[in-house]
């Protein structure tokens, strides 16, 4: 049988071919005089196959009691082998088209050479030349985990356009979050079943989950399904998710998503006179003009223009009128976006933000107005919902966002009464 032997092509001028038992790499013959080991290198252990041991422990012996962590494919290697041990969950973020394996995709330059350009004082002048080598962030992963077992998902649910089916809910981390909680329910039992096992039916891979960006919120909802059910089918001791790695969060980790509803005693219930009401929204809403013509504050988009409508949704009142926080919402024409960003059969999309205002002269009801940018929504396609979910935002989980030390920002939520003695208007309105 030579001619399907390792040795066929000795003697050709072919490199000797190392590549053996299940593919892996036989290390042999480095020592000087020619003997070697004889071990198989599967990355993760070296295997001796003249002792059928592994000289390192399996890292899963905790899953199967009966075998010995040091044998290889439960001394069945006739009808099974060790897998390396891994299936990896890739989440990706924000994208403009490319989800899935092709957004991890990209490239590196290094350099090749040098190139004259001349002299120069009496000297000679060389820039460097540069090529680019693809990179695929995912196959880097995968080899340093030592798998390619791999899953992906989408965890900017379809990209910049359009989100969440045109709600934008997935805007908003806890957005992302509740679709990577439900994908995780719907798929759970598939993933768990896809894992490999032994011949006793041990599960002998672990779960790795990794994200990007914006696919960090969606990780963690994806994560907290597979716990979910891992724990309902008493699967604590088979199945590990060992390891979830963010790489460059986004809108994830600093409080934001966590809810922390006002105590019901310090609830605002200030009230003003509708005619003292409407005055200020008058006010307001020239205010709110003079930025959307100049482009300030929240308006700063040159998509915003003349026809872009105004409404002012809610206006709160600190106990002396003097201080506000107000939610609006703006309506834009859809024919001021990027042709690529146009999508569904929409005319119009909606935009929520909230302001912070103190009275400069009271007398004039002149109001100073700033644009509070912890949390805004963008690009929604009904009013109704988005005038909502601003409103919960800085009702539940403005209290609720830390500082790089760990402690609370701001304290208080935007419906608490003691909000407008909180930190957040000298940080806005310093003179």
């Amino acid at each position: 049988m030579a001619g399907i032997s390792s040795n066929a092509l000795v003697g050709m001028n072919y490199p000797e071919n190392r590549l053996k038992y299940n593919g892996k790499e036989l290390q042999n013959e480095e020592f000087g005089d020619g003997s070697g080991l004889e071990l198989y290198d599967y990355g993760a252990r070296i295997y001796d196959a003249q002792i059928g041991r592994w000289h390192k422990s399996d890292r899963k012996a905790e899953l199967y009691f009966a075998t010995s962590p040091y044998v290889y494919a439960l001394n069945q290697p006739s009808n099974a082998i060790d897998p390396d041990g891994n299936l990896v969950i890739f989440v990706n973020g924000n994208h403009f088209g490319t989800a899935g394996r092709g957004y991890w995709l990209g490239s590196e330059q290094y350099k090749v050479g040098e190139r004259y350009a001349g002299s120069k004082y009496g000297e000679e002048w060389y820039t460097p030349v540069y090529k680019s080598k693809p990179i695929a962030f995912d196959n880097l992963v995968m080899d340093q985990l030592g798998d390619h077992n791999a899953r992906y998902y989408d965890g900017s649910i379809g990209g910049f356009h359009p989100l969440a089916d045109g709600k934008r809910f997935s805007s908003l981390a806890r957005g992302r979050e509740s679709f990577g909680y439900g994908y995780g329910k719907e798929d759970a039992k598939q993933i768990i079943e896809s894992l490999a096992r032994d011949k006793n039916g041990n599960i002998v891979e672990t779960i790795k989950i990794i994200t990007h960006s914006m696919g960090g919120a969606f990780g963690k909802g994806l994560m907290k399904a597979l716990k979910e059910y891992i724990k309902e089918n008493h699967l604590e001791q088979q199945v590990r998710i060992t390891l979830v790695a963010d790489f460059d969060p986004y809108q994830f980790g600093t409080g934001v998503g966590k809810k922390i509803q006002t105590p019901k005693k310090f609830l605002n219930h200030t009230t003003i006179d509708k005619s003292e009401y409407l005055k200020d929204s008058i006010a307001i809403f020239k205010q709110l003009q003079v930025y959307l013509q100049n482009h300030e504050q929240s308006f700063h988009n040159k998509e915003y223009f003349d026809s872009t409508e105004i409404t002012i949704d809610t206006i709160l009142y600190s106990a002396d009128n003097n201080k506000i926080a107000l939610f609006i919402v703006t309506k834009t024409p859809m024919n001021r976006r990027n042709p690529v960003a146009q999508v569904q059969q929409v005319t119009h999309w909606f935009d929520a933000y909230c302001y912070l205002g103190v009275r400069a002269n009271l007398p004039e009801r002149t109001l100073k107005l700033k644009w509070l940018k912890r949390f805004y929504l963008i690009n929604w396609y009904e009013k109704g919902e988005i005038a909502q979910v601003i409103k919960d935002e800085y009702f539940t989980e403005f209290a609720a966002i830390k500082d790089t030390s760990g402690e609370y920002r701001y304290k208080y939520n935007l419906d608490d009464i003691r909000f407008w003695d909180c930190p957040v208007w000298d940080e806005y309105f310093k003179e």
